[in-house]
């Protein structure tokens, strides 16, 4: 099914925006989901939005960019989840947006099959 889907979408169609605060025990997990979906890369793309943390999760988060090219990392003063979202909004270029908590992780192959039935 994914390959139909790249012959009908010849853009970006899926952003997926993920603000961190302090979350190096979770973002690792988080990421590594979403590096398991099996949707092919050209077609979407994660939107780290760096809130500020104090601990490793900054560091965490430029790791898993510099290995995969469709997750990139923004940090911003912290301002708070929502204004974090906001930013996440202005910076995603997908036809579709969706949030996932930074501590949060999410099914193999979830966004494919949302895509799907969409």
């Amino acid at each position: 099914m994914d390959n139909k889907i790249v012959n009908k979408y010849n853009n970006l169609l899926l952003s997926i925006i993920i603000p961190a605060y302090n979350v190096e025990k979770y973002i690792g997990e988080c990421l590594d989901s979403l590096t398991r979906q099996n949707f092919n890369a050209s077609l979407y793309e994660v939107i780290i939005i760096n809130d500020g943390s104090t601990d490793s999760t900054e560091k965490i988060a430029l790791e898993y960019s510099s290995k995969y090219n469709y997750i990139k990392v923004f940090s911003q003063t912290n301002q708070g989840v929502s204004i974090a979202r906001n930013t996440g909004l202005k910076i995603a270029t997908g036809k579709y947006v969706t949030f996932l908590d930074s501590d949060d992780f999410v099914s193999d192959n979830i966004y494919i099959n949302i895509i799907e039935m969409m």
